[in-house]
């Protein structure tokens, strides 16, 4: 597991610790393949929407926090490119 991977699921791999024990129980409790589920939390293996939502509503986390558990935020600072601006020739 990368470090990037980590850190963007140390909060999910929490809540099902939190909710189910371990990942193992998760999954039998959940009918979801134990496999996927390690996969999943490893970066192997991408949630579809669907999915994300099924985590969530099994891992009792609200629409309004499943930005903290599923999705990275990266904010990148970019300088604004200068706007070029054109004279019209005078007919």
């Amino acid at each position: 597991m990368t470090e990037m991977n980590d850190k963007k699921f140390k909060k999910l791999r929490g809540r099902i610790t939190e909710i189910y024990s371990t990942q193992t129980a998760f999954a039998e409790a959940t009918g979801r393949d134990r496999s996927a589920v390690n996969k999943a939390l490893n970066g192997e293996r991408k949630l579809d929407l669907t999915e994300v939502q099924e985590w969530a509503r099994d891992l009792r986390i609200s629409p309004e926090e499943i930005h903290l558990y599923f999705f990275e935020e990266e904010v990148v600072k970019t300088k604004p490119e200068p706007k070029t601006v054109y004279e019209v020739p005078a007919a």
